[in-house]
């Protein structure tokens, strides 16, 4: 099963540049985690230096993988026209994993997973940054329709979202209407996905020398 599951990972890796959004920095083949770095690094020296006003928002999803339901990586891999044999390929191996429960030094009966896949499957980074490709998707789209809460440095338009694994930060403007509309899609890709925010780990970073101005 190592081996098996190690091939399909290299295949899958190959398409990953294509698919995935420029904004997921983790896993991704001729990507850099150091581009979040320097968008941070960008945007906090430009709202400083000009006196205005932005938000940095980073957020962890609570489990990642492990609290994603099978079916939602199933219809991800349909939705993003994977080949039929791909899709059973995968399907075998998520179907395939069971689990057992030590109690009072004693284990359960084994019991099959309706959520991620064994520990230590080569597959388990590359789904993840493939399946919350929705996500951030979403958010741009949602950004490029004017949303409230989409930032510009000049004539620039700075990527609503940026993300590295699991680790997913937000730029908007300091505004109530963006933050209730972003934690909402946050709770709708919960519902659908079955992975939902770490509200413990969650982190507001205000940017420039203003307070909080009116919404």
């Amino acid at each position: 099963m190592a081996v098996y599951t190690k091939l399909i990972a290299a295949r899958l890796a190959l398409v990953l540049p294509v698919i995935v959004p420029i904004q997921q920095q983790a896993f991704v083949k001729g990507r850099s985690v150091l581009e979040n770095v320097m968008l941070f690094t960008l945007v906090h020296e430009a709202f400083n230096r000009e006196m205005r006003t932005a938000s940095f928002l980073s957020v962890d999803f609570a489990k990642a993988f492990d609290s994603i339901h099978h079916h939602f990586i199933i219809d991800s891999l349909k939705a993003f026209d994977f080949s039929p044999l791909f899709v059973k390929l995968i399907t075998s191996i998520l179907k395939g994993a069971y689990a057992r429960v030590m109690i009072n030094s004693m284990f359960t009966l084994e019991f099959p997973l309706d959520r991620g896949v064994r520990q230590g499957c080569p597959l388990v980074p590359l789904l993840f940054v493939l399946v919350t490709s929705s996500l951030l998707y979403q958010v741009e789209s949602l950004a490029e329709a004017g949303v409230p809460g989409r930032i510009r440095i000049r004539s620039v338009v700075v990527p609503a979202v940026s993300a590295i694994a699991d680790d997913t930060r937000f730029y908007l403007q300091v505004l109530q209407s963006a933050f209730g509309r972003l934690f909402s899609l946050l709770e709708s890709f919960r519902i659908i996905s079955g992975c939902g925010v770490n509200w413990r780990k969650i982190k507001l970073v205000v940017i420039g020398k203003y307070k909080f101005p009116p919404d």
